[in-house]
């Protein structure tokens, strides 16, 4: 399932309200993820589209916080996926031992 069909639900809003412009903030950020994410895809990863839908709805700082953000997660992702490290079940087993006592 891609990123941006799991919203659904919580993206529908009324037309012409703070909620829909935020929620159009949210879709332009997760496209932009999604074309930062997937590079192998397709030749152009990164549209003008795409970049330019984000930019509408972010100024340049942000803009440039959400392209690091991306980056910072995407390295995360690969090195755990390098490394075979499975953050998942890390967390629930450390979560399982604090609570059962056990030092962290």
């Amino acid at each position: 399932m891609r990123v941006l069909d799991a919203f659904g639900d919580g993206l529908q809003t009324e037309p012409g309200t703070e909620r829909e412009n935020r929620a159009d903030d949210r879709v332009a950020a997760l496209a932009l993820t999604e074309a930062v994410t997937r590079l192998a895809d397709r030749p152009n990863p990164v549209s003008d589209e795409v970049w330019e839908e984000a930019a509408r709805h972010y100024d340049d700082d942000q803009m440039g916080a959400l392209v690091l953000s991306i980056a910072t997660i995407n390295t995360w992702n690969r090195l755990n996926a390098a490394t075979r490290q499975v953050t998942g079940e890390w967390v629930e087993e450390l979560v399982a031992a604090q609570a059962a006592g056990a030092p962290a």
